[in-house]
């Protein structure tokens, strides 16, 4: 357990500080990103950064949500339900990012881990008795 990952302001406190749509591409849908994924596996190794155990289906975690994305072009990924089977995800572009502005690439990726679902989870509950 790495108290680090819990962040020190949560979402709801920062989000009125930058840009509400690039806030939201950083905080709310990079994280659904397939090279961002990969990447953060890569750069850990594939460990969870909370239980120091191997990650086979990563979650990006925040350990700062005081970031927004500089990057305004999107991929849309497949995410489809019973429901919706065609159904798609607007996510920023964050291998363009990558390859054109490295320095803002670097800083976001300064702000995220990868963890498991359920560490994740764990992770917010500390933070919840933390701040209680």
């Amino acid at each position: 357990m790495n108290k680090d990952l819990i962040p020190k302001k949560e979402a709801e406190e920062v989000k009125y500080n930058f840009n509400p749509v690039k806030w939201k591409l950083y905080a709310r849908q990079m994280p659904r990103n397939p090279f961002m994924k990969e990447y953060i596996l890569k750069k850990y190794n594939s460990v969870c950064q909370w239980c120091n155990k191997k990650i086979n289906k990563v979650q990006i975690h925040h350990i700062d949500y005081a970031h927004q994305c500089v990057n305004e072009t999107y991929i849309t990924i497949p995410s489809p339900t019973e429901k919706r089977p065609n159904r798609v995800h607007k996510v920023p572009n964050c291998e363009k990012c990558y390859k054109e502005n490295i320095l803002a690439f670097n800083e976001c990726i300064k702000k995220i881990v990868p963890v498991h679902s359920i560490c994740n989870m764990l992770i917010e509950n500390e933070r919840e008795i933390m701040n209680h």
